[in-house]
């Protein structure tokens, strides 16, 4: 046989493995453990105070791209932890249509004057960016912008709103529709401000009215506006998705985010970015690595008692293309994870890994350009991911758990039908592009606790513990002391 002929068989197996894999996955693979990390484990008993409580709010901050704006895989975790924590709202929302995208769903906006939308992916200007990703701007004067809240919305409407904008001497001031009394205004040092109105009945439609502009060079600049829950208690859940963006995008544009993270204080902040990073084939891994770690620790600096949750990129084959950086992106989101104390859920293992985009596209759960899903597909993995998070729920509070039995019937039967009962997986990856496993758990040490009462928790010796910690014989530990605990 030639070498030429040895090439052309090498190369046409390649291609059948790569089309074949994920043809059938495995019904146990789906039901993937939420790697815990300490903070999480602390949002966690927050979660079942609020539970028992019935006074506090959880706040969900939820980062990503076209996955999230579209808000079918957050809106379904949103929707579970709601039904099960208490619905205490849906966090900011922007007017997407004034920057010539999409959504959110349930909100028609209608704009007069002339509006300037930008986004992190395409972000030239000066201005500063929020959590939402995008802004828009004017310079007309007695420009505004009405928005009508019709049938589709998903979110709880409430009696107050809260309208998220740039303040200082190059931004020019708005009005509201007389129905709505200002009630608080909060300026930030860094120009960020926000106001918030209440109405005598439910708000189904407000209007925000530039006023008259005396300076050419001044401008009104928009972040977002944000429903005010009638309820005190339960998840306020905001997700924040911008079409196409990287990591890279939101650590570098999104100024104004960590201001802020830094003034909500939020619980919990989930990232599922790395699909877009997957096609890139320039991409320095390593650098990606440098920045995933410097942004964890720059929010553990100004929000220490977050818990933030990678979730990995899924799997995709965005017009029969391969993404040639998918494994390498996963596993920096999966390193960055376990040696920064984050936690991860690994989205595309859940999937079924590599080529399962395959099962799902045949399963009719994708889109017909295998990069995006449709709401019935983003729907599973919302409920994956729930299940998940529950299952988490339930292990670090043992004394008041949660049924989630039904849950996982539900998810098995769905599974089923997605698998054909096969359970045969093809593994064609190299064992050094195979996503790292997590070896540790971790636990911050409440008062009271010692290393075998931590031991007992977590089903493992309290030798193991001592020796992963580098403990002395004795196994003394302090309160607030974070621990490795071995799987």
């Amino acid at each position: 046989m030639t070498k030429k002929t040895l090439c052309v068989l090498f190369l046409y197996l390649a291609s059948h493995l790569y089309s074949q894999v994920g043809d059938s996955l495995p019904l146990e693979t789906n039901f993937v453990e939420l790697i815990p990390s300490s903070n999480f484990n602390l949002a966690l008993h927050k979660l079942d105070l609020i539970k028992q409580n019935n006074n506090a709010v959880f706040t969900i901050m939820h980062f990503g791209d076209s996955h999230i704006q579209g808000d079918y895989f957050s809106g379904e975790i949103r929707k579970s932890l709601h039904s099960t924590f208490g619905n205490a709202g849906q966090g900011i929302l922007f007017p997407y249509t004034l920057s010539k995208s999409f959504g959110p769903r349930g909100i028609k906006v209608t704009a007069s004057g002339t509006w300037t939308g930008t986004n992190i992916m395409n972000y030239k200007s000066s201005e500063k960016l929020s959590t939402t990703g995008y802004v828009c701007s004017t310079k007309t004067t007695n420009a505004a912008i009405d928005f009508d809240v019709t049938d589709k919305f998903t979110g709880t409407r409430s009696h107050s709103i809260r309208i998220w904008y740039t303040t200082g001497e190059r931004y020019h001031d708005f009005e509201m529709n007389k129905e709505l009394k200002l009630v608080d205004e909060k300026i930030y040092a860094d120009g960020l401000a926000q106001r918030t109105y209440i109405s005598d009945s439910i708000i189904d439609h407000f209007n925000l009215t530039v006023k008259a502009v005396v300076d050419s060079s001044q401008q009104f600049t928009l972040h977002g506006f944000e429903f005010l829950s009638d309820e005190k208690s339960g998840i306020n859940y905001h997700h924040y998705g911008v079409v196409g963006a990287q990591f890279s995008h939101f650590i570098k544009n999104s100024t104004y985010a960590f201001t802020q993270i830094e003034t909500l204080q939020p619980d919990l902040i989930l990232f599922s970015f790395g699909t877009n990073e997957a096609y890139d084939k320039s991409i320095d891994t390593n650098k990606y690595y440098t920045a995933l770690t410097q942004m964890i620790q720059l929010i553990h600096a100004i929000s220490p008692n977050t818990a933030i949750i990678f979730t990995t990129a899924p799997d995709t084959r965005s017009q029969g293309r391969i993404p040639v950086n998918q494994i390498n992106v996963n596993n920096q989101l999966k390193k960055a994870a376990v040696n920064n104390d984050a936690s991860l859920y690994d989205l595309n293992a859940a999937m079924g890994g590599w080529g399962s985009m395959n099962t799902w596209s045949k399963n009719q759960l994708s889109q017909a350009d295998k990069l995006h899903f449709n709401a019935t597909g983003y729907a599973l993995q919302g409920k994956m991911f729930s299940y998940s998070f529950l299952e988490a729920y339930n292990k670090e509070n043992i004394n008041d758990t949660i049924s989630i039995i039904n849950i996982k019937n539900q998810l098995i039967d769905q599974l089923k039908f997605l698998t054909g009962n096969k359970t045969v997986v093809v593994d064609t990856l190299p064992k050094q592009q195979r996503i790292i496993q997590n070896p540790y758990r971790y636990h911050q040490v409440k008062s009271g606790e010692t290393v075998s009462s931590i031991a007992r928790k977590y089903h493992v010796s309290a030798q193991k513990i001592i020796s992963t910690n580098n403990l002395n014989k004795n196994g003394l530990i302090r309160t607030g002391q974070r621990l490795r605990i071995p799987n």
